[in-house]
């Protein structure tokens, strides 16, 4: 984490992080892409949004954060939606419970 990255939710351009890996996670999922990767979400992310925005710097520590049987990364609004099968390969564990996650 950087200077003046918050702790609880890392933030590139205007769109939280936690959102981008959510909404990819979901995508790779219903198209029958799971197991996924980290690498495959974030190729999902960068197709859709500015890599100098969200690149590996602000969405290693935030997806970390997001996997529930992996240690480190700062808590996210959406809690750990994301669990990691195998080195390297994750699964959307089950939809998260916050109200703020919902709305999307």
């Amino acid at each position: 984490m950087t200077p003046g990255q918050s702790k609880e939710d890392l933030v590139a351009g205007n769109t939280h992080n936690w959102r981008l890996i959510l909404q990819a996670a979901r995508a790779l999922t219903a198209a029958g892409q799971t197991p996924f990767t980290r690498i495959s979400v974030y190729q999902w992310i960068w197709r859709r949004y500015p890599r100098a925005e969200h690149d590996r710097p602000s969405l290693d520590p935030t997806f970390q954060g997001m996997t529930r049987n992996s240690a480190g990364g700062p808590p996210s609004a959406c809690g750990k939606p994301l669990r990691r099968v195998r080195r390297g390969h994750y699964i959307l564990a089950e939809e998260p419970q916050t109200a703020d996650a919902q709305a999307q």
